[in-house]
């Protein structure tokens, strides 16, 4: 009678009825070189490229008055544009008469945003309300 057993082959009572499917028991695989660091300009380029962002923030101050063209009325002093992520979290805002642009806007809290009047607009891409209130 042939032995269909492979490898390890014990002898005696310790032996064992099972089959290996491996032909090799004890594959062996080639290690993993070693990582490489990143060359410093790569890293400079990384660093850069996520400390610009995307987008700007601009947070509604509403020091002067309620319109969102007043530049004063926001952090950045300056509108928002398409280009900045705006926050509202106090106050009264009015887009009266043009039209307001936003990458993306929070409006929190208290805050209350009208748009309104002819040719009033507001865009943004991605608007979260949390408690607030928005007229249009």
């Amino acid at each position: 009678m042939k032995n269909t057993n492979h490898w390890p082959r014990a002898i005696g009572k310790h032996a064992r009825k099972t089959k290996n499917p491996s032909p090799k028991p004890y594959a062996t695989r080639k290690p993993r070189p070693a990582a490489r660091p990143l060359p410093k300009s790569t890293l400079l380029g990384v660093l850069l490229a996520g400390a610009a962002g995307p987008c700007a923030a601009a947070t509604w101050t509403g020091d002067t008055d309620h319109d969102w063209f007043t530049g004063d009325n926001w952090s950045t002093k300056t509108p928002p544009t398409a280009a900045d992520d705006v926050l509202i979290d106090t106050g009264e805002v009015r887009v009266s008469g043009g039209a307001a642009e936003s990458a993306g806007a929070t409006i929190r809290g208290t805050a209350e945003v009208t748009v309104i009047g002819t040719g009033s607009s507001w865009t943004a891409q991605d608007v979260h309300l949390r408690g607030a209130t928005l007229n249009a």
